[in-house]
């Protein structure tokens, strides 16, 4: 992660950039994998809040893979998940950047999420939805141009999300 900033894969210097961060974080924090649950996540769905703990990013879920929703899932509320940060927070100041330029060309909250980078002078900018192949093999690009060594996936940052939580002691049945 460190070297995908070092090496200016992750950041808010371009549309590149950006949607790179937005999409890594969306796996790490949030816990999104496949190519559908990206493909499917709208703008509504992501919000950028404060409260008396602090600035945090929430993702309210819709559905997904084990959770569609139906009479099955009645009593199952669907995923939300809030990721606190500071408030000088690099990752937090892309998404505003990134939820930013999104608004400026689509102010539907039920419109995707993920949008193609324009190449410009410099400027950030996006246009189209982003592709569902592009969107599968995105993790595997910014990995590409960050040099790093192995097989990564877009179900490699849930992993990460999995290890973190582990880690920090939440039960395997939480997880």
């Amino acid at each position: 992660e460190e070297i995908l900033w070092d090496k200016s894969v992750f950041g808010n210097h371009s549309s590149e950039s950006l949607l790179h961060t937005v999409f890594f974080y969306n796996c790490k924090y949030f816990g999104l994998r496949g190519r559908d649950e990206h493909r499917n996540l709208q703008i509504s769905q992501i919000q950028l809040e404060e409260d008396d703990n602090g600035n945090y990013i929430e993702f309210r879920g819709k559905d997904n893979k084990t959770y569609n929703g139906g009479l099955r899932h009645r009593y199952i509320a669907p995923k939300s998940v809030r990721q606190y940060l500071e408030k000088d927070c690099q990752t937090l100041k892309s998404y505003q950047m990134y939820m930013n330029a999104i608004y400026e060309i689509d102010k539907s909250v039920s419109s995707p999420f993920y949008r193609r980078p324009v190449l410009s002078d410099g400027s950030v900018k996006f246009d189209h939805i982003l592709g569902a192949n592009r969107l599968g093999s995105l993790m595997k690009t910014i990995c590409q141009k960050g040099e790093l060594k192995g097989n990564f996936s877009n179900h490699s940052g849930k992993r990460t999300l999995a290890t973190r939580l582990y880690q920090a002691g939440v039960s395997e049945q939480m997880i």
